[in-house]
């Protein structure tokens, strides 16, 4: 059965979807996703579904991540500028790869998934599958493109007061932060903190300033 994949990347993040340059003349199942909104920097990518990584390392286009999955299923990510992931690590959905970005363009993404058999296979994401494979012109001549919004949601979230601030955490999934408030001890003015973005296997930490001490705390999904 083939897994439920997610985008690979942060909640509720926008990218477009379209088709590699090559694909114009010869049809292939390999996507490329560009942010849609959004800094020219490192933007983290996450795994779309919980497996092992089979291979990881720099090829001509870049860094490039693969996963393989239940049932022999294989996701493969392109294009990374950084991998923080090593081959035979098990990871999570959710659980951060690398990321992409910092370029002239916008962060650019080569993704793909592949069958039991080493074939790719057309893209879905969340049960469904997307508009973009094969190449097909639209009636106006055009390729087409989709814009999507990620579903790699966390679950499983504990929060924890710590000395000086807040963590939080989750079973699978990404973008999860923690959140707190604090009051300064003399001034009584209560101000909110944040920790940064994470996925899963990671852990947001939100610190107070000296000073201060907790009033409430919890934690945001993007």
């Amino acid at each position: 059965m083939k897994p439920k994949f997610q985008m690979p990347f942060m909640c509720h993040q926008k990218w477009r979807a379209s088709i590699p340059l090559s694909s114009l003349t010869v049809p292939s199942n390999t996507i490329i996703l560009d942010l849609v909104t959004g800094a020219k920097v490192e933007i983290p990518v996450f795994a779309s579904f919980g497996g092992t990584v089979a291979a990881a390392g720099n090829l001509a286009g870049g860094g490039e991540v693969t996963l393989k999955h239940a049932d022999g299923f294989v996701t493969e990510y392109g294009n990374l500028n950084t991998m923080i992931v090593q081959m035979g690590q098990q990871v999570v959905r959710g659980q951060k790869l690398g990321s992409v970005g910092n370029t002239t363009t916008t962060p650019r993404l080569r993704y793909s998934q592949k069958d039991s058999t080493a074939n790719a296979i057309p893209v879905e994401f969340d049960g469904q599958a997307i508009a973009v494979h094969l190449g097909a012109k639209k009636p106006d001549g055009t390729f087409p493109t989709q814009e999507l919004v990620s579903k790699n949601c966390p679950i499983g979230i504990t929060e924890k007061v710590v000395t000086g601030g807040a963590t939080a955490t989750c079973t699978e999934g990404a973008g999860l932060r923690a959140t707190a408030t604090c009051e300064n001890t003399y001034t009584k003015i209560e101000i909110n903190v944040h920790g940064p973005w994470v996925g899963a296997k990671a852990t947001s930490k939100a610190k107070f300033p000296p000073g201060s001490v907790a009033v409430e705390n919890g934690h945001e999904i993007s």
